[in-house]
This record gives C-alpha cells, sequence and structure tokens, in this order.
C-alpha cells in the first residue's frame, strides 16, 4: 500500500470518529468512582459507586485485575427480576440517522450468562419510547466481548433525554441473589466496526464525569469554602461561602451535603449546621453561593471574618448532582 493511500485511510479514519475522542461512553473502563467503591442493590434506578452508571436491582461494585485495573463487578440483590447496569449517553440529536456499534467484556463467575441481554432505547416524548436494538446474548467465566450494531432510525428524540443502554448479566425474572457478572471496557462509537477500546487518562475521564456529578470532601482531610470579600460577614444575619464549579456542569445541580461547618476566626468550633441555604439566582452549573445564618455563631457581628469547611472525622461531603 502506498504513503498516499495510507494518508487517506487515515483521514477517512478520523472522519468516521475511529480515533481519538471515538468511544461516547464516559468511565467505560470504570476508573471514576467519586460516589465510593461499593455500591448498594435497590429495586430501580440507583447510583451509588461507579461514575455515570445506574445499576438496577444489583450492586455495583469495584474490583482490580492482576495489574490494578478497575472494573465493574455486579452483584445480584434480593429481587425476583432482571439485573442489569445502565448509561444514558447526550446530545442524543447528533446520533439520530447514524449506524452505531456497542462493545464491551462481559464474565461470570458463577453461573449467571445464559441471559445476557442488550436493550438500547431513547425518548420521542416524555412517555414514550423508541428501542433501536433488543438483543440476547450467553456469556462464561472468561472475559468474552459482545459487540452489536444498530442504526438509531429517523425519529426526532425529546430534548433532555438520553439514548439509555441497559447490560444485562441476567434478563430472566429470577431471583439470583448474590449471584455476579462482571464488566469492562463498555464503548459506543459511530460505524458499523467495533475497534480496540479507547483508553483514557484518569484525569481526561474524571473531568468528563464531573460535567454530571461533583464531590466536595470526603477524602480524609479538612476541606475549606472560602467565603465572600476575604471571609467578611455580609450582614448581621448571613455569612457566604462561594463555590466555583469548574469544568461546568451539565445543568443546574442539586445539592446534598453532610457535616458541614462554620466557623469564625477565633477558631471557636460550630457543630455541623443544617440552617443552610442556598440563594437560587446565584446558584447555576457554574457554581453556588451557601448562606449561614449567624445566629449560630454567638456574639458574631457584621464584617467579622468567618470561614466554612467540610468535616473530614464526621465523613463530611458536598455533592452536586446533574446526572441524566
Amino acid at each position: 500500500m502506498s504513503k498516499a493511500q495510507n494518508l487517506a485511510d487515515l483521514g477517512n479514519a478520523y472522519s468516521d470518529g475511529a480515533l481519538s475522542n471515538r468511544n461516547m461512553i464516559i468511565n467505560g473502563d470504570f476508573q471514576v468512582w467519586q460516589r465510593g467503591t461499593t455500591g448498594t442493590a435497590v429495586n430501580g434506578f440507583g447510583m451509588s459507586s461507579a461514575d455515570r452508571w445506574y445499576a438496577v436491582r444489583t450492586a455495583l461494585n469495584q474490583e482490580v485485575d492482576s495489574y490494578g485495573n478497575p472494573y465493574a463487578h455486579c452483584i445480584a440483590g434480593d429481587y425476583a427480576d432482571s439485573t442489569y447496569v445502565v448509561q444514558k449517553v447526550e446530545q442524543l440529536s447528533k446520533l439520530v440517522g447514524k449506524q452505531l456499534t456497542l462493545s464491551f467484556k462481559i464474565k461470570s463467575d458463577d453461573g449467571l450468562g445464559a441471559n445476557g441481554r442488550i436493550l438500547i432505547r431513547y425518548y420521542s416524548s416524555a412517555n414514550t419510547w423508541i428501542i433501536v436494538n433488543d438483543t440476547t446474548f450467553t456469556f462464561d467465566t472468561s472475559w468474552g466481548v459482545i459487540t452489536k450494531t444498530f442504526d438509531m432510525g429517523t425519529v426526532a428524540p425529546k430534548a433532555g433525554y438520553g439514548l439509555e443502554f441497559f447490560i444485562n448479566g441476567d434478563s430472566s425474572a429470577t431471583n439470583n441473589n448474590g449471584k455476579s457478572f462482571d464488566l469492562k471496557e463498555v464503548q459506543l462509537e459511530l460505524g458499523d466496526t467495533a475497534t480496540p477500546f479507547e483508553h483514557r487518562s484518569y484525569g481526561d475521564e474524571l473531568a468528563r464525569c464531573q460535567r454530571y456529578f461533583r464531590k466536595f470532601g470526603s477524602d480524609g482531610a479538612q476541606n475549606y469554602i472560602p467565603v465572600s470579600e476575604i471571609g467578611a460577614t455580609q450582614d448581621n444575619y448571613r455569612t457566604r461561602a462561594n463555590y466555583l464549579l469548574s469544568p461546568e456542569m451539565r445543568v443546574t445541580p442539586t445539592l446534598s451535603f453532610n457535616a458541614l461547618e462554620l466557623n469564625n476566626m477565633t477558631l471557636t468550633l460550630q457543630n455541623p449546621v443544617s440552617n443552610v441555604s442556598v440563594a437560587g439566582s446565584e446558584y447555576s452549573r457554574y457554581g453556588l453561593a451557601l448562606f449561614f445564618h449567624t445566629a449560630i455563631i454567638s456574639g458574631q457581628a457584621a464584617g467579622q471574618p468567618a470561614f466554612t469547611r467540610v468535616e473530614n472525622s464526621d465523613n463530611g461531603y458536598l455533592y452536586f448532582d446533574a446526572e441524566l
């Protein structure tokens, strides 16, 4: 083959999305576990461990291979129904009318494998979905590669919804409590061919995940949040703490927290506060302001410096969630 032909093929590969940035799945190699490395099986869509992955009737836990590479270990809960994991892919409108290929590696050590299933769908309205693929497969105790090429069709998607991928370890209405399946290297790409899995750096994958979920705290350290105007109290009633969200999140996230403390500069430790309100006009996908009522600090006056922190000894955290 000539050098010119090689260059032509390379150009075609780029135009087909077959080289870098071709994998539309985020955290397909299960590198990022901001919420924790052990999940909980719930009878519905739950997300308590691996970033971007919902688990249904299965606990999604982290395991590692002999080289230290993580993968998903999915343990069926005590439910007489199917067990599966799901990811929702954003920017669905760009995929309409295209041909796509999904690939992943899967295995089981304890009897699952006869009823594997891939279900792919998207919503055309709030209450109506279109199934673009529904395929069964089998797997065994060794890592096997499953691939499926499908056409998206041309029906316009509902704005704000994603393309949903269901990967079943067992699709039967059977209670497989305690049985498990393992999953890794999940990839979705344009075209009719499954290419080798695209490995991205941890930093790259983390930044992609933080568009949908971000954690502050719970890392064994005291985590401080700066207050406005170098810690000056705004007035006699409240102190404002600012937190910048970078990278920006998909939409304005929901906020949850635990063991969040407000302190004055005399280092008088306050109990974790519960009377925290969020300023709606300043709360967006770019950042937010937390308002603390100064009544919880005895004798604090307007203009007195203060600081806030997430308390590590009490499992303190701020969670920002903007998942599809």
